[in-house]
């Protein structure tokens, strides 16, 4: 797996609101279900919008931190939600296709025959995924890249080769029974 950090432009913003979760009670993006915590956007301050990033303290109280000059502005759930604007970030098709093999390089393939998308999705947006099949000599059946691009521009790209989860089998013995 490999992990790509703000990898990727930004091509416009929208519009999303935080609140306290009320299973919870912890700050979440409404729209996304995603944790605010060290996550990068703008709010809306003193009439402007105000870059930053967003910390979670204590008593799950939000801190936005802007960038620049460094004020840290309290976001008071208390009051109903709170807006916020974040970026929108975007793959292309050649982008995804370049990323599929640049990753097969690095994990040692050297002669790429073909490429082509396994997924519906020949470009994403952030929160979505797309899946390439990258053909390679020496092999029959390609490797298939499965790229993900985050809601906060972080590009995650892993094999179906590569494991994703391991735990040890199961046994009995060491149940203590």
């Amino acid at each position: 797996m490999k992990m790509l950090y703000h990898a990727t432009s930004v091509i416009g913003h929208r519009i999303l609101h935080i609140a306290e979760d009320e299973e919870y009670g912890i700050p979440l993006v409404v729209e996304t279900g995603a944790l605010p915590d060290g996550e990068d956007f703008a709010v809306f301050w003193n009439g402007a919008w105000r870059e930053g990033r967003c910390y979670v303290s204590f008593g799950n109280a939000l801190t936005f931190v802007t960038y620049g000059d460094a004020e840290r502005i309290p976001l008071n759930l208390d009051a109903g939600m709170i807006e916020i604007r974040v970026p929108i970030y975007m793959l292309t098709t050649e982008r995804l296709l370049d990323l599929a093999r640049e990753y097969a390089h690095e994990l040692g393939y050297t002669t790429i025959r073909e490429r082509h998308f396994i997924s519906a999705y020949t470009s994403i947006a952030g929160g979505e995924l797309a899946e390439v099949a990258v053909y390679v000599e020496q092999q029959t059946s390609p490797v298939n890249i499965l790229i993900h691009l985050s809601d906060w521009g972080d590009i995650c790209l892993r094999t179906d080769t590569e494991i994703k989860h391991t735990m040890p089998p199961f046994d009995e013995s060491d149940s203590g029974e």
